[in-house]
């Protein structure tokens, strides 16, 4: 396995995991997920694009030995400006989506620790991300990659 940065020509199967990623949000939450027929894409091209040259994006991939994508991780590089927060620098990762054919392979763990070697070499102090609590094996996943939950956003629904 071979991790690299997403280069433009990965478009297509990037295009095709956000559009499978989505589809696992908009199933379970279809209160606030548009389904795919109403929105077309994800992303763009021309914003994967733009993202690919944004120097606060991490835009990685996981390949066969073949050169086929696996997996793919997005993540932005932040600072906290907001005067009340001690200013830090954190990564926070947008996405994480392993193919199905090779989950269980250490594929999505292998994206991580780039991610997190990534964060550590630009000073990052911390990296986080949101999961959906209907995602028990992205729960899990982070879990076992060693982050704890930090805030929970809570939810009342009102009109059905």
């Amino acid at each position: 396995m071979k991790i690299r940065k997403l280069r433009e020509n990965d478009y297509d199967t990037v295009s095709q995991f956000m559009a499978e990623l989505h589809k696992l949000h908009a199933e379970s939450r279809p209160d606030m997920y548009r389904q795919m027929e109403e929105i077309g894409t994800v992303y763009t091209k021309e914003e994967f694009y733009s993202m690919l040259q944004k120097d606060e994006m991490i835009t990685l991939g996981a390949d066969t030995e073949e050169g086929e994508l696996m997996g793919i991780c997005i993540a932005t590089i932040r600072e906290t400006k907001h005067p009340i927060m001690v200013p830090k620098k954190t990564v926070y990762i947008e996405d994480i989506y392993v193919s199905q054919q090779y989950r269980k392979q250490g594929v999505g763990i292998s994206l991580y620790q780039a991610v997190e070697r990534l964060a550590q070499d630009i000073g990052a102090e911390r990296i986080d991300l949101c999961v959906w609590s209907f995602n028990e094996a992205a729960l899990r996943f982070y879990e076992k990659a060693g982050m704890k939950p930090q805030r929970w956003l809570m939810e009342k629904i009102l009109l059905k």
